[in-house]
């Protein structure tokens, strides 16, 4: 008997394996875009603090104790949402990007060209680069 469901073929752990290592790709780059962002928000927010102190009687800003904890703070409390939703936009935009890309490959190994992959990973580039 050959079943009709895919994941309950011969082939099932070649199947599980390659969604398992989809989603863990997925993962990883979403964890990339989310710290990459996450970093850069901090940065933002301690420069932001030392722009917006002003200035004492001497000439120097009292920025207190630990500003950049401080700025970690303020981005992990406000921010984080907004942070994890646009590293999952990016996140999204180059999985299907590496997914084209992986088409691509496995047909130029068959011989065969399309066109349309082409047009398509263009067309994703300049999309990751807009929002990055």
């Amino acid at each position: 008997l050959v079943p009709c469901v895919p994941w309950q073929s011969q082939t099932s752990g070649q199947y599980q394996r390659r969604v398992h290592g989809a989603v863990s790709f997925f993962h990883l780059l979403w964890n990339i875009q989310f710290l990459v962002y996450f970093c850069y928000c901090i940065v933002a927010s301690a420069i932001a603090n030392w722009y917006f102190t002003p200035r004492d009687e001497d000439g120097k800003k009292d920025l207190g104790r630990s500003p950049v904890l401080k700025a970690f703070w303020r981005t992990f409390r406000y921010h984080i949402g907004t942070i994890a939703f646009g590293s999952l936009i990016i996140a999204v935009v180059q999985f299907i990007r590496s997914t084209v890309k992986y088409v691509e490959e496995q047909q130029k190994q068959k011989q065969s060209t399309s066109e349309s992959c082409f047009l398509c990973d263009s067309v994703l580039a300049q999309m990751s680069r807009m929002l990055s």
